[in-house]
């Protein structure tokens, strides 16, 4: 599993600006924009967005507790 971790945890970073315009797509409030275009970002925030950033926030912070060989037993 860890090395699936370590896979989702580097697309995650695309939501924070690993991406090929080194833009951030989480908004100050929690929202996310829509995603990248040819031409730039897509200022759009749909509930789509909101709720893939906000599931991979979960699932990752889940994993981490869960399944990280680097997170502490708990």
């Amino acid at each position: 599993a860890a090395p699936y971790f370590r896979a989702a945890s580097a697309w995650f970073t695309w939501f924070w600006g690993n991406n090929r315009y080194g833009k951030v797509l989480v908004t100050p409030d929690g929202g996310c924009y829509d995603g990248l275009t040819a031409t730039g970002m897509n200022i759009n925030q749909g509930a789509e967005s909101v709720i893939a950033y906000l599931l991979a926030h979960l699932a990752l912070g889940q994993t981490d507790r869960h399944v990280s060989p680097q997170s502490p037993s708990r």
